[in-house]
């Protein structure tokens, strides 16, 4: 299955109880769409900005999770995964 990026520009820094309060939801809008899996996310340093990494079907079910759990989708762009241990 594909591997995305999601941007989510939140417009203004995000404290610390708005991001645990969007998280569950994120959660709990992800234990009902079984097909997509959370990898694990990124925040910029002014916490203006989230890059979140999944394994998805497509990109609409990435916005469909996003829309349900109240959460921005800046971008999706689908990755693949490569480290330095690939490059011999």
């Amino acid at each position: 299955m594909p591997k995305y990026l999601v941007e989510r520009q939140l417009g203004g820094p995000i404290s610390d109880e708005d991001l645990r309060e969007a998280v569950a939801r994120s959660k709990e809008v992800m234990a009902q769409m079984s097909e997509m899996q959370w990898l694990h996310s990124n925040m910029t340093a002014d916490r203006s900005t989230i890059v979140c990494e999944y394994i998805a079907p497509n990109p609409e079910s990435i916005q469909e999770h996003s829309r349900r759990a109240n959460l921005p989708c800046t971008r999706i762009t689908e990755v693949t995964e490569f480290d330095a241990k690939s490059f011999k």
